[in-house]
């Protein structure tokens, strides 16, 4: 799913800081870039993201009319949101990972800090972004096929 970040310069200064909330992804691409999967008629080209450069690389991976079997990861999949809400009917299984919030933080904070990110840096986006994200989707998702916790 990240490969439908909106790039940097579309998100806008203001908005930067909160890249990676719902509103920062092309959920209407990637909708139709899933329907067009299961339509499964000729191969389709997918973004993916490149986190070290901090941006969406266009055609990216190439799905493929023999690749069955299409795993999508991304926290809004089961958002009950305008938009995203559009894409439950392409998954034919749904599966969430339900992570406890102490052990959350604490891979947030090591994913940051790994990324080069001071700690102060690391636990401001950790808290003031990540965990706000994760709360959305704890309280406004649609319930999963499977829970695995």
């Amino acid at each position: 799913m990240d490969g439908y970040h909106f790039d940097n310069a579309v998100i806008g200064a203001s908005q930067l800081p909160l890249k990676g909330a719902p509103h920062t992804f092309d959920v209407d691409g990637l909708r139709v870039d899933l329907e067009r999967i299961r339509r499964a008629d000729r191969p389709v080209a997918v973004p993916v993201f490149d986190r070290p450069l901090d941006l969406a690389r266009a055609g990216g991976r190439l799905i493929t009319t023999e690749q069955r079997i299409v795993i999508v990861e991304g926290n809004y999949l089961l958002l009950d949101r305008p938009g995203w809400r559009d894409l439950r009917p392409l998954f034919d299984w749904t599966l969430m990972l339900d992570v406890e919030d102490d052990v959350l933080v604490q891979r947030l904070v090591a994913r940051w800090l790994a990324m080069g990110q001071d700690r102060a840096g690391a636990l401001e986006r950790t808290h003031q972004k990540d965990m706000l994200n994760a709360q959305l989707v704890k309280t406004c998702s649609f319930s999963p096929d499977q829970y695995w916790r």
